[in-house]
């Protein structure tokens, strides 16, 4: 504030993908691509893509709702290149009827867009065993076992993806809290055929937090067509 003065209102700062350039009030604004912005998309590149934006600004909005816009730029990004890779995810799940080859490569594509550091698929049989179980990394403890395993019946109560936490007496749900854990009934109509389990969040966030709950219930909606029809009755 006192280094700009009264030019504190126009000189905004932050840690944004973009940073300041010039602004011409009731003309346009300037901003440029930040070189230390610490972002990165799924292969690696920095973000933002663009090296830069000229906005011409309205009278009647105030830059700091534009400026709000641009912060989330690197956020809508990320979005766009997530619907991109769901659509990818849909080609895999529907390209084979082959339960040995669906439920591993699910897995694999599952835990690298959640970004996950290990994961378990489990899918059951029609009395509710597992008729095949997949691993990515490390174990899973509890490790389920099936559709009636005590130690993961809370994941199921709900019917949808949750955040969970192993517990004393097996897989605890954390209600409204993100946890390094995430679990998600795999639905066929009302019939639960499958779990999926992720833990260990890799990036930046420890944790999964809401979007990775859509992001999840997205994924298992889509593979579970597939299971449903690959899996022996």
């Amino acid at each position: 504030v006192r280094a700009f003065g009264d030019e504190f209102g126009v000189r905004p700062i932050g840690t944004g993908p973009f940073v300041f350039e010039s602004w011409v009030p009731d003309n346009r604004l300037v901003v440029s691509k930040n070189p230390s912005y610490w972002k990165t998309d799924d292969q690696g590149q920095q973000l933002p893509y663009l090296d830069g934006i000229e906005y011409s600004v309205l009278s009647i909005v105030p830059i700091a709702a534009v400026w709000m816009v641009l912060a989330s730029h690197g956020r809508l990004a990320q979005r766009h290149r997530d619907l991109e890779a769901l659509h990818g995810f849909a080609a895999l799940a529907g390209g084979s009827l082959s339960l040995d080859e669906v439920a591993p490569a699910a897995l694999g594509e599952i835990v690298a867009l959640l970004r996950a550091d290990r994961g378990v698929l489990l899918v059951f049989d029609d009395r509710g065993g597992a008729a095949m179980t997949c691993s990515s990394g490390r174990a899973i403890t509890p490790h389920p076992t099936g559709r009636h395993d005590p130690n993961w019946a809370a994941v199921f109560r709900d019917g949808g993806p949750v955040w969970w936490t192993a517990g004393a007496s097996g897989a605890a749900v954390a209600d409204g809290k993100p946890t390094a854990g995430l679990a998600a009934p795999i639905r066929d109509e009302s019939t639960d055929i499958g779990l999926l389990v992720v833990a260990d969040r890799v990036g930046v966030s420890t944790t999964f937090d809401d979007s990775d709950l859509g992001r999840a219930a997205a994924l298992v909606a889509q593979l579970a067509p597939a299971l449903g029809k690959a899996v022996p009755h």
